[in-house]
């Protein structure tokens, strides 16, 4: 009896980490925002979670993760059930935006590329190197395949190259490390040329966990909806429609030759006739 007393009270100790994990957690990783550093992502999602917190009436903690794989793990162990990520990275993992992120209203955000001294015009971007924020490694199919809309090939730029997070990126080419960048247009340009404006693209949206309680998920995204926001943001509202699965090309490149077609008169010839003259070809010979 004292051994299965003892095997108890193990037992007991060791599931009590485990509900005391119950409490709700949000993380963040949306490495192409304009957030200036790890800091301001920690204040970003804090604010989030303490809102949460209030309106569900039980713990919520913020936590910010510096790559989408960490993040896909700590909502697969249930570190966090919910999390704010960024579109480039929604493709590839099957998360399914629940509320969008607003700035200034709009829950979309277009996108641009800036360049270095002597690049200014898409002509100038053949065979450069291009940088993007972190997309999860799909950024050549989401740069050509979602941003250009399948008009520039993968083959016509001379790299595209991911670094951790918009600022960094942008910094490489004033640096030198690269030609040109691409990021949203609410990113610092750092004196950069303006070379193209893309398509505008969804913000930052709320995800959560697979198998994560419908009542809660409900709980949670109304209490979003309800969040004035922080950095500039106006809080959540409902999913827009501009949110393309990254690395789907929505038409075939402008510039892929097409191929050869075989063509055929046989319907118009059809039921035709046609009388072709004799010529008497004596007259052209002399004797």
């Amino acid at each position: 009896m004292k051994l299965a007393t003892i095997f108890a009270a193990l037992a007991l100790v060791i599931t009590l980490p485990r509900a005391a994990h119950a409490e709700v957690g949000i993380g963040l990783y949306s490495p192409s925002s304009s957030f200036a550093g790890t800091g301001e992502r920690m204040r970003f999602v804090s604010a989030l979670a303490k809102h949460v917190s209030a309106e569900l009436g039980q713990e919520v903690t913020g936590r910010v993760y510096s790559s989408a794989s960490s993040l896909a793990e700590a909502l697969k162990q249930g570190d966090v059930s919910f999390a704010v990520v960024d579109v480039p990275n929604l493709g590839g993992h099957g998360w399914k935006p629940l509320a969008t992120l607003k700035v200034g209203g709009s829950g979309t955000v277009r996108w641009r590329v800036l360049g270095a001294s002597g690049v200014s015009t898409l002509a100038d971007l053949k065979g450069k190197k291009v940088v993007i924020a972190n997309a999860g490694g799909k950024a050549s199919a989401f740069v050509t395949g979602v941003l250009f809309e399948g008009e520039v090939s993968a083959s016509f730029l001379g790299g595209v190259d991911e670094l951790p997070d918009a600022p960094s990126a942008v910094k490489a080419v004033t640096l030198g490390r690269a030609d040109a960048v691409i990021v949203p247009d609410d990113v610092g340009t750092e004196g950069l040329t303006e070379v193209l404006v893309l398509r505008s693209i969804g913000r930052p949206v709320l995800i959560a966990a697979s198998g994560t309680d419908k009542a809660l998920v409900s709980s949670v995204v109304t209490a979003a909806k309800s969040w004035t926001g922080a950095g500039g943001s106006d809080g959540f509202g409902s999913v827009t429609g501009a949110t393309p699965s990254s690395g789907r090309a929505k038409k075939k490149p402008a510039m892929v030759t097409p191929p050869p077609r075989k063509l055929s008169v046989k319907g118009i010839l059809a039921k035709r006739a046609f009388t072709t003259p004799t010529v008497d070809l004596r007259r052209y010979v002399t004797k």
